[in-house]
């Protein structure tokens, strides 16, 4: 399985087909982006950290680097990269398909 957030109120994982590392690292950084600067939430993006159990920037470090603000997740030119890789790789193997989600991030 690709774990793509495993937090204090739940896991985000991509189960089922198992994926290479490098498809799992991409998806994770793109999604986490999503979740960060598309989602409508009276939560602040710090206090989501946690929940999340991010840390540290979700970038893959060959395809650039996070932004400040929200933190940990991709500034725009990394941003641009990660999903310019998911495309490329797009494929049954290498989808967000099978994407679940436990306890709070069940809803997600």
């Amino acid at each position: 399985d690709c774990v793509v957030a495993s937090g204090v109120v739940g896991d985000l994982v991509l189960a089922g087909t198992p994926r290479d590392a490098s498809c799992c690292a991409n998806l994770r950084a793109g999604l986490l982006a999503a979740l960060a600067l598309y989602t409508d939430s009276n939560v602040t993006w710090d206090t989501q950290l946690a929940w999340y159990g991010l840390s540290s920037c979700s970038v893959p470090p060959a395809l650039g680097t996070c932004r400040d603000a929200p933190a940990h997740v991709a500034d725009d030119a990394a941003l641009l990269r990660v999903l310019a890789a998911v495309c490329s790789a797009w494929s049954p193997t290498c989808s967000t398909e099978g994407l679940v989600g436990t306890g709070l991030l069940a809803s997600v």
